[in-house]
């Protein structure tokens, strides 16, 4: 894992543009940003409870094509539960050592 940490975010808020809808590559770009912060969010809550669900994988549906196939490479979603098991392993390794935890750049 390196130093910076990259993740996804969603925004409920009722006002914002429907992400079903064509988006321009500034918009993907921050609504992948905010995916990330919910998946470093997601990765410490498997520390506690092994049984927790991928948000990203129930709110994809929502995700126009482009952001859901950014999401899809970047692998935080379509895995197995073992698989991001692991990846919260990783992750609350890299932050017991002085890892700095992610911070989205997406307001």
């Amino acid at each position: 894992m390196t130093d910076t940490l990259t993740n996804l975010s969603f925004s409920s808020r009722s006002d914002q543009i429907p992400l079903t809808k064509m988006m321009n590559n500034q918009t993907i770009q921050e609504e992948f940003e905010r995916c990330k912060w919910i998946w470093y969010l997601y990765l410490c809550e498997l520390n506690w409870n092994y049984k927790a669900i991928n948000p990203l994988e129930i709110l994809y549906e929502f995700y126009g094509h482009e952001l859901s196939n950014l999401l899809r490479e970047a692998k935080f979603i379509g895995q197995n539960q073992e698989f991001y098991l692991n990846q919260s392993d990783k992750y609350i390794d890299f932050l017991s050592k002085g890892g700095r935890p992610y911070v989205s750049k997406a307001t």
